[in-house]
């Protein structure tokens, strides 16, 4: 019974660290511990970095599929096991994982391949890591930079990253950090760690509640949208962010614009117009309402048969909000080829308004800096986007930064970070959980 290669990381004047890794690992004889002196930099990630390379260059002419990389203030949690691990690494292989993380202490978002693995899309924190073989090359083959850390920097370097979840490791507080200074807080640690597990479990919530309501065939009694004209508001933008004659909303395609908001208009008159709309649209017996900003484009995908397909799935699933695209989000989680849960929306250019949300709406003030758009996002849970988005922007904004134009776009562009998203979803739907593909290690 082979026990999987496991390399801890210890600058040798941290005596107190390494005896606490070992104390960790002293009962676990799944794992053959190996305590691997770090290389001592003025820039603790470098030195990190530079540490983790020769661990790969050391084991890349041996026979094991992975290794287990920890940092000396790896913690194991109550909800580590020795099977738990297996079936984590068994599934993570069968999905050509490169990386599992055994906890985080940041992530920007997930989606559920099982009960207890998560996709993640960027992360952060190396204390308890299995690297892949496949994996290894492109990390020997990549240069590190100042300024970069090694955990974000391997978050980068591949979309095929999994975590186990709930976490079976958490990182100890020395009261100092060897690596990361802004980690120099009493708490911050720990904070971090809650606050990711929190996230991961929202993100395990929601795609467990869409499984109930889609093995159910909807939440709600279906009710189709209005067999008359759906009513539009018209948020006008400056005229140079708008192309001449881009008017899509008329009557004859199925629309009834019924106010137009003028460009410069302050937020709280956004928010008193929507509500007077409301009263009229339920007045009307209505039961959505879309708000449009005019700077925005109908997608060449586009078509009123889709929208209303679109609106009545939606709203199967209870829906409040229905985004038509998204110019930042949080975490989207998917539900199905079209639509995905959002925990948070920014710029939709599109948004569909469900009567269920109508009450709430008419109770709500705008205060301080907020704008309508946050208070909207802010007020439900029960936030979808469509996705391939329905409209974009006529002034699409560029990143600035050339590292993020190229290799890295495809983790800050809101589309691109759906398609990972519903990628590691597919997938995760084509691999059993119980993989039977076999370990190199028998746990």
């Amino acid at each position: 019974m082979k026990a999987i290669p496991s390399y801890i990381i210890n600058l040798k004047k941290r005596e107190d660290r390494k005896n606490h890794a070992l104390l960790e690992f002293s009962s676990r004889k799944e794992f053959e511990v190996n305590i691997v002196d770090a290389c001592e930099h003025q820039d603790g990630a470098y030195g990190l970095w530079i540490t983790l390379s020769r661990i790969i260059e050391m084991q890349k002419n041996k026979d094991d599929n992975f290794i287990l990389i920890c940092e000396d203030d790896h913690c194991f949690t109550g909800e580590y096991s020795t099977e738990k691990l297996r079936n984590a690494i068994e599934h993570a292989d069968a999905l050509g994982a490169d990386l599992l993380c055994g906890g985080l202490s940041w992530l920007s978002n997930g989606v559920m391949i099982s009960s207890e693995i998560l996709w993640i899309e960027r992360f952060s924190g190396l204390q308890f890591t299995i690297v892949f073989r496949r994996f290894f090359e492109t990390i020997l083959n990549t240069a590190f930079n100042k300024g970069e850390a090694a955990d974000t920097k391997l978050s980068f370097l591949t979309s095929k990253k999994y975590c186990i979840f709930p976490f079976v490791s958490i990182q100890k507080y020395f009261g100092y950090s060897d690596v990361t200074d802004w980690n120099n807080r009493d708490g911050r640690v720990e904070q971090l760690f809650a606050n990711s597990l929190k996230k991961a479990g929202a993100i395990k919530y929601v795609t467990d509640h869409y499984n109930r309501i889609k093995q159910t065939g909807g939440q709600l009694q279906t009710i189709a949208p209005n067999a008359e004209a759906l009513p539009v508001i018209v948020f006008e933008k400056p005229s140079d962010a708008i192309t001449a004659g881009h008017l899509p909303f008329h009557r004859d395609n199925g629309f009834n614009v019924m106010s137009v908001i003028p460009a410069g208009s302050s937020e709280h008159s956004k928010l008193i117009k929507l509500q007077e709309v409301i009263k009229k649209v339920t007045l009307q017996g209505g039961n959505m309402i879309i708000l449009w900003q005019n700077d925005h484009f109908l997608q060449q995908n586009y078509s009123i048969s889709r929208l209303k397909n679109i609106l009545t799935s939606a709203q199967e699933l209870g829906t409040e909000i229905l985004c038509g695209s998204l110019d930042d989000f949080d975490l989207a989680v998917p539900i199905n080829n079209n639509l995905l849960w959002i925990s948070s929306f920014k710029e939709a250019g599109l948004l569909v308004i469900y009567k269920n949300l109508f009450d709430k709406i008419n109770n709500l003030a705008i205060e301080g800096n907020s704008t309508m758009e946050s208070l909207l996002s802010r007020s439900t849970v029960n936030k979808i986007s469509v996705h391939p988005f329905i409209v974009s922007s006529a002034k699409k904004q560029y990143l600035k930064a050339e590292v993020y134009l190229t290799e890295f776009s495809k983790y800050r562009d809101p589309d691109s970070r759906i398609e990972l998203a519903k990628q590691a979803h597919y997938l995760g739907e084509s691999i059993p959980h119980r993989a039977k593909t076999p370990l190199t290690h028998k746990l």
